[in-house]
């Protein structure tokens, strides 16, 4: 974007005492020069109110760093018109009634928009100055921002610290499109979502209706903790640049959401209100809302939205900005949903009171369940001195229902039915597995087999067998056990122990008792994943 600065190279018309505006009594004839001076004053306010975008970020070459120029500048600016406004003041000048409110609003109004390039240099937008001034100052600064990557390399990063070997989809829509994503438009026919020549995602409305379009990403996240995030280029526009409340375009981040994106949590984010939403079949109510003191938009930081839990497992969502939760909204009614249905995540823009949402250079989500540490463990056992006749069966088949039903040790990564001694997984890591029992042949087989096993989402992983010829009547129980190791399980999987039981006929079952030497122990024992 290119400033003309042109209109504010020359003199404003000579200004001439008028003792009905000013007050200046016509033998005053000194007030004449001072009123010259003055008008130099409105020159340099107009002159650097207009020019200084052009004169900063035009001047700024390839690589500069645009936060230091222009904050540089800009306090030198400021201290630049303070001594101006007191060698005016110097001058001998009798500054009264109108004269001195207009030395102070000429300062001021310099003031107040090199004050708001100074705001969007940290990424505030709005506050003091114009629109178009701050506007254009956050443009150039996301601009450079994006030309380096520096914030999109830094979503980058932070994305892969937080996805602990889970899912980490990153998106630089310079090089990437929305091909695969699931995009809706309400009103339907009002415009699409696409990537503009610049490398943005942006709404395309066909007129200034409001207009709202959500993308959703393919890929399910594993678990139900998910960080989206996103890094846009400018602020979505706001009519409260004029003070006036009338409502501005908005962001949106989607999070636990349903594959057909009836059901789902989201961010808005827009300059004059952050609200969480929660929408379940297509009914949207606000959970939590805020509104800044002033228009308050950070083009170029990571906006995420963060769902997660507390440490009672309520859901919790927050918004955050650079790494500081800014809202935040504590489910303890159970009013959202989570599980393995509401897993995916995306985007909208939402052109809103005539105004357009942001331009968003990046996209991304990631699992942000706590990290594997390795030697989580689980272990469960049989105190139970009952025997148990088994089947006459070659195949492995899983153990009966509560066998393994006295739990010894149980983090929190792991979720356990002793009715179907299922063990299901919350983190993506390689596993160790070992089961044991005690077990006994009738005497008069004429072989026994006996074997441990695993099952892993239902079918059989691994089993270990033995097998003894005549065993005749033992007076005791023979312990059987196996370890099974690197046992690769995903986020969500599940394991269960079987047993292989089988002999020369029906009529000799092998049984199996508890009796406090019976182990399903499983421990992480690194957190690589597949492949």
């Amino acid at each position: 974007m290119t400033i003309d600065p042109t209109y504010a190279t020359s003199d404003p018309p000579a200004i001439t005492p008028n003792p009905a505006i000013h007050n200046v009594p016509p033998q005053d004839s000194p007030s004449t020069q001072e009123i010259g001076v003055i008008g130099r004053a409105h020159n340099l306010s107009t002159g650097t109110a207009n020019g200084v975008a052009s004169a900063l970020v035009g001047g700024l070459g390839a690589g500069a760093n645009p936060f230091a120029a222009l904050a540089s500048f800009g306090a030198e600016a400021l201290q630049a018109i303070a001594d101006i406004a007191t060698l005016i003041l110097k001058t001998g000048a009798e500054v009264i009634d109108d004269v001195a409110n207009f030395i102070v609003s000429a300062v001021q109004g310099v003031a107040n928009i090199i004050g708001a390039i100074i705001q969007g240099l940290g990424g505030i937008l709005g506050g003091t100055g114009t629109a178009a001034d701050a506007q254009l100052v956050l443009q150039a600064t996301a601009a450079t921002i994006a030309a380096t990557n520096t914030a999109v390399q830094s979503m980058q990063a932070q994305d892969a610290a937080d996805s602990n070997n889970g899912i980490n989809v990153f998106l630089n829509f310079s090089t990437a499109t929305l091909a695969g994503f699931t995009e809706t438009y309400t009103p339907a026919g009002y415009g699409t979502l696409g990537i503009n020549s610049s490398g943005y995602a942006q709404l395309n409305p066909s007129g200034t209706a409001n207009f709202t379009g959500l993308a959703l990403h393919p890929t399910p996240t594993n678990t139900d903790d998910q960080i989206v995030s996103a890094v846009y280029y400018n602020a979505p526009g706001s009519y409260n640049y004029f003070n006036l409340s009338e409502g501005s375009g908005y962001d949106i981040l989607i999070g636990r959401s349903n594959a057909s994106m009836t059901t789902y949590v989201y961010a808005e984010i827009s300059p004059i209100l952050y609200s969480i939403h929660n929408v379940v079949n297509g009914t949207d109510t606000v959970l939590a809302q805020w509104t800044p003191s002033e228009p308050t938009f950070y083009a170029g930081a990571a906006y995420s939205l963060s769902c997660g839990f507390d440490g009672n497992n309520h859901p919790l969502l927050q918004i955050i900005v650079n790494g500081v939760a800014i809202l935040e909204y504590l489910d303890t009614s159970g009013v959202t949903n989570y599980g393995a249905a509401y897993r995916y995540c995306g985007f909208g823009l939402a052109q809103n009171a005539g105004m357009a949402p942001s331009q968003m250079a990046s996209f991304g989500f990631v699992d942000d369940a706590p990290g594997p540490i390795i030697g989580d463990v689980f272990q469960a056992g049989n105190l139970s001195t009952t025997a148990i006749t088994l089947a006459n069966n070659i195949n492995c088949t899983l153990a009966p229902a509560n066998y393994f039903n006295n739990i010894q040790a149980q983090t929190s990564n792991y979720t356990y039915d002793p009715s179907t001694n299922k063990l299901t997984v919350h983190k993506s890591a390689i596993y160790n597995v070992r089961v044991m029992t005690q077990w006994v042949p009738k005497s008069g087989a004429s072989y026994a087999y006996f074997g441990v096993g695993i099952f892993k989402n239902g079918l059989l992983y691994d089993t270990d067998v033995i097998c003894l010829t005549s065993p005749g009547a033992l007076p005791y129980y023979i312990q059987k056990g196996a370890s099974f190791i690197g046992v690769q399980l995903d986020a969500g999987d599940y394991i269960q122990p079987g047993f292989v039981s089988y002999s020369n006929s029906s009529s000799y079952p092998n049984t199996i008792v508890g009796g406090g030497s019976t182990d399903f122990f499983c421990e992480i024992a690194n957190t690589g994943t597949a492949g």
